[in-house]
């Protein structure tokens, strides 16, 4: 493809690589497989027992607590142990006492895991760590990415858990549950320098630059390095003299007028609203910014908009009325402010039904 198209940039979407950061960081210290094994069992647990469930309601009844229910572990989807853990967190109360209640040698297990000192802590420690990444997650899979918030968010999440990790915490983690939280955390940085290595994010981080997120004193040299690198990529849809003279000119501007700056798309909007002739090729530059296919989330929430609209019972649902709805699963407004009227007196108007007839 490159051959065709040399400026083509091959992008990992950088949601499945900060996936892997934690799957693989968890996968290389034992105890937490363990960890998410029992909460795996806990989830089945429940899944193949109505009157499991309804034990565990009305003791969440009883007890004033959170009517919430075990949550499924993807391996593969490492990201949905976040709301299995905090399910198990905010619910182990009324949990522990039911499992107590219970006769079988399943339940008894079950709770001999979940009540031991271990696992109390790991839990515990595992919902100061894992909401960080996840809300780096919630960064990534943005509809709206601006890539000038993609390095900054990043090195943020590293000097959160860089503070866990150097955080003392002895008085309520032991020896063996401290240890599980600096292997997990020193792990989770090895893999983010692994996985978002410097050289994988160069265009990102040359792309950035446009956004100004900050004006420094030294504004004319502000920047220039990675124009310099958006020129040598893009040179075949860029003048390079002229961008760099657009630059120069670009920074100025914002500062004079104080265009509000941070996003790139925000700024550039503003930019092609009253200086298109002015900086025509660095606004080509800010086009392919956002443009740049820096994850696949959208296309992830695709797919999950149509295996909830195309179920087993739904499964005779035709390719034109499927697009329809996905149409308006995807784009269309929230359902509290659809036109239910307005669709009635439509839908009678097509539709000439015997029992709209007078």
């Amino acid at each position: 493809m490159r051959e065709d198209f040399p400026n083509v940039q091959n992008i990992h979407c950088i949601a499945h690589r900060l996936a892997l950061v934690t799957s693989q960081a968890a996968e290389k210290i034992p105890y937490m497989l363990k960890f998410q094994e029992i909460i795996s069992g806990l989830y089945y647990y429940f899944k193949h027992s109505t009157l499991h469930v309804a034990k565990l309601k009305e003791m969440e009844k009883v007890l004033h607590a959170p009517q919430l229910k075990m949550k499924e572990v993807h391996s593969v989807r490492w990201f949905s142990f976040y709301a299995a853990l905090e399910a198990l967190y905010r619910c182990w109360e009324p949990l522990a006492v039911m499992l107590e209640q219970q006769e079988e040698p399943k339940g008894k297990g079950i709770l001999k895991n979940i009540a031991s000192f271990k696992f109390l802590g790991v839990m515990s420690m595992l919902m100061d760590v894992i909401p960080v990444l996840t809300q780096l997650n919630l960064v990534f899979q943005k509809t709206d990415l601006d890539l000038a918030v993609v390095n900054p968010a990043l090195e943020a999440t590293k000097d959160q858990l860089r503070h866990l990790l150097t955080h003392d915490d002895s008085a309520t983690q032991r020896r063996k549950v401290n240890t599980v939280k600096v292997d997990l955390v020193t792990n989770m940085l090895e893999q983010l320098e692994k996985r978002f290595p410097k050289e994988a994010t160069d265009i990102v981080s040359a792309f950035s630059a446009l956004a100004l997120p900050h004006i420094p004193e030294e504004l004319e040299s502000y920047g220039n390095e990675k124009v310099e690198f958006l020129v040598e990529t893009y040179g075949s849809f860029v003048s390079a003299q002229e961008t760099r003279a657009e630059w120069l000119c670009l920074k100025r501007l914002v500062v004079t007028e104080k265009y509000p700056c941070g996003k790139i798309g925000r700024l550039y909007n503003i930019i092609a609203d009253h200086h298109p002739s002015s900086f025509p090729n660095i606004l080509k530059l800010a086009g392919i910014a956002m443009a740049l296919p820096v994850h696949t989330a959208d296309v992830e929430r695709g797919f999950s908009a149509q295996n909830s609209l195309k179920t087993t019972l739904r499964n005779r649902l035709g390719a034109k009325r499927l697009n329809t709805l996905l149409t308006l699963r995807l784009e269309g407004p929230h359902w509290s402010a659809f036109p239910y009227g307005r669709a009635m007196e439509l839908f009678r108007r097509v539709e000439q039904m015997h029992f709209f007839m007078n």
